[in-house]
């Protein structure tokens, strides 16, 4: 057992981009983060469109996890105290074991490539650890846990603080978007399209826990912190509470924006956006 402080990073290699985070860990287990970093990176456009990752991927990948490594030799951290973890684009290229090897060779970064229980069992932690910090938020009502990823949806459902169900969907941001524009449909036929996609879920999901029997959701991931950036209020430094209405009418007017205007208003990436 580890009876000093030390400091510890994580590097998550997602389907959007590539995330840094480092954190202090005191002897008693608690963490604060002291330094994140994030970079785009379209991987799940190669994987979810052509089945593989491509050349320019793989160099623009290297290029930011080498430059990681120079921000992780700053705050002098080895490499034992490193997790590099892959999703679902990597889990699902083709050329993944070509790809993990060059990153290997290239930035000395071994990838552990994450599977959706494992997805799911990291989620529910995370969640876990933010309702902690928060005395008036628990685990004790029913709720569903929600990660909506570039290339896949994670979600367990939880009765009265035990977890009942957990599922991992092939069905994120990136692929939705594939899919309509191969579809080459409008708006109108997106939100069709996404309507019938929930509906279907919620009936599967209904017959573990009804649906109208949950009292809160818990939303993570990328899209849920912005959403909390913009309308959110904060309750602790991990958990910010938004209500249902304030969220339709959010999600509501944001559908009415232009690719350039969501780029312009929230300071994101094109390929975000």
């Amino acid at each position: 057992m580890e009876t000093q402080a030390r400091q510890d990073a994580v590097i998550e290699i997602g389907s959007t981009g590539i995330r840094l985070l480092v954190a202090d860990i005191t002897a008693s287990g608690d963490w604060a983060v002291v330094d994140r970093a994030e970079r785009a990176l379209a991987l799940g456009r190669d994987v979810f469109t052509a089945g593989v990752i491509t050349r320019e991927s793989l160099i623009q990948c290297l290029t930011i996890l080498n430059r990681y490594r120079e921000i992780l030799a700053g705050w002098g951290i080895p490499d034992e105290r490193v997790s590099v973890v892959g999703t679902s684009a990597i889990r699902e290229a083709k050329n993944r074991d070509i790809f993990l090897d060059r990153v290997a060779v290239k930035t000395g970064f071994r990838v552990h490539v994450v599977d959706g229980i494992e997805e799911n069992r990291l989620m529910y932690l995370l969640v876990e650890h933010a309702l902690s910090t928060a005395p008036d938020w628990s685990f004790e009502t029913n709720s569903i846990i929600m990660d909506v990823g570039g290339g896949s949806t994670e979600i367990m459902l939880l009765k009265e603080g035990r977890m009942v169900a957990a599922h991992s969907f092939r069905m994120g941001t990136v692929i939705i978007e594939r899919q309509i524009k191969a579809m080459m449909g409008s708006e109108h036929d997106m939100r069709r399209f996404l309507h019938e996609y929930m509906r279907t879920t919620a009936e599967n999901l209904n017959n573990e826990l009804r649906m109208s029997e949950i009292q809160q959701l818990v939303a993570i991931g990328s899209d849920a912190r912005l959403v909390a950036r913009s309308i959110g209020t904060q309750v602790t430094e991990l958990l910010a509470v938004i209500s249902r209405d304030a969220f339709i009418s959010f999600t509501e007017q944001v559908s009415r924006y232009s690719v350039e205007e969501i780029v312009q208003r929230f300071r994101l990436g094109y390929s975000d956006a």
